[in-house]
């Protein structure tokens, strides 16, 4: 049998949307604001990485604890950190940008990694406000809760989140 799928840099031009189960009038009805807004973040990321901003910024704020800090003070000076950062970008940029020092920073001190690691994940998903999630920019762009609700309720979750993960993330790495 012989393959007559098109091919080649007209393929997409060829194809119906309409044989892959798509509707074409869809597209007309969709909401692309979120998809320029994390275009937006990693626009942003990108500047102020290559610019050295993030770096500086990490770096400077990683100045405030001691190198030869006891390891629950260090983890609570980096979760500190981390949500400083995730004040000023979205948390996946804060990521990507924060990682890489805090490796450094970790082989610098001494500290071991994973602890570090861990701890930057439990402060990545404490939001305060929904721009620092794609998820709650969903939400709001969906308009199912008002901004304030939504700022409410990330705060407690967050808050709840902070006070008990973070303890036993300090107590089992002890």
């Amino acid at each position: 049998m012989t393959d007559v799928t098109p091919s080649g840099p007209d393929a997409l031009e060829r194809r119906d949307p309409a044989d892959a189960g798509l509707d074409p009038d869809a597209l007309a009805d969709a909401d692309f604001s979120i998809v320029f807004f994390v275009g937006a973040v990693f626009a942003i990321a990108d500047g102020l990485s290559s610019t050295g901003f993030t770096d500086v910024a990490a770096t400077w704020l990683l100045s405030f604890v001691p190198a030869d800090a006891p390891l629950p003070l260090a983890l609570l000076a980096v979760f500190g950190v981390t949500i400083a950062m995730t004040l000023v970008l979205e948390g996946v940029a804060t990521s990507s940008v924060l990682t890489p020092v805090l490796v450094s920073f970790v082989e610098s001190a001494g500290l071991p990694l994973l602890p570090v690691l861990f701890v930057e994940a439990i402060a990545l998903e404490t939001y305060f406000f929904p721009y620092q999630s794609i998820v709650l920019v969903t939400v709001l762009g969906l308009e199912v809760m008002e901004p304030w609700e939504l700022i409410r309720a990330t705060t407690v979750i967050s808050v709840v989140g902070t006070v008990t993960l973070l303890p036993l993330q300090i107590l089992l790495f002890l």
